[in-house]
């Protein structure tokens, strides 16, 4: 058996808390074989903003915001886990060390404990937003099939002082088994590139 409960605070008010625990009732250690038993337990995540926990875990994070949830419970057994349950983060701000300024960034993710799991979410870049979709689910054989989509325009997908790209994704991936499938396109509606150092191979 075993029980998390942990409260993460900055300057006395509470911005996340942990509420865990996961037991395997009537396993009796050294009489009985772990594999077979039956998991319970629960995980209840709440933050009202990550950046003060980025800050810590992930310095390069620091400037970020945003609300996570997620609410899942195990099912199955130690040899068969599967996770029931759904997770959220909303409102998401980020400025990445690459220069990304991501903003309205929302994803959320449902597993029904069959093998089945999707994706939504979406984030705004240089004024232009992507969404993104997925859905996948494991085959009898043990593979993973699915789906993922990410449809766009004028996303900023680079920005540095030398280097402006936007991109305008329309991407389907389907996976079957062994097999990727990739139809669409990704237009580049604007591009600037700048360099100071020209090759020696391209002098006169």
């Amino acid at each position: 058996v075993g029980r998390l409960d942990l409260d993460i605070a900055q300057a006395d008010h509470t911005v996340a808390t942990v509420d865990a625990d996961v037991s395997i009732p009537g396993f009796v250690a050294g009489r009985d074989s772990l594999g077979p038993q039956t998991v319970e337990g629960q995980l209840d995540l709440e933050c009202r903003d990550v950046g003060p926990v980025l800050s810590v875990f992930a310095p390069g994070l620091a400037k970020s915001s945003g609300s996570l949830t997620a609410h899942v419970t195990p099912k199955g057994t130690p040899g068969d886990f599967r996770l029931i349950g759904s997770g959220a983060l909303e409102r998401g701000r980020f400025d990445l060390p690459s220069g990304l300024r991501l903003r309205d960034v929302e994803v959320s993710m449902v597993s029904d404990g069959q093998g089945s799991v999707s994706k939504q979410g979406g984030a705004t870049s240089g004024g232009g937003r992507v969404t993104l979709t997925a859905r996948s689910a494991r085959s009898e054989q043990g593979w993973i099939d699915g789906t993922f989509s990410a449809k766009g325009k004028r996303f900023q997908l680079i920005n540095q002082p030398d280097a402006q790209v936007f991109v305008s994704p329309d991407l389907e991936v389907r996976l079957a088994e062994r097999k990727a499938e990739i139809t669409g396109q990704v237009d580049v509606p604007f591009a600037r590139i700048e360099t100071t150092q020209v090759p020696s191979s391209a002098a006169a």
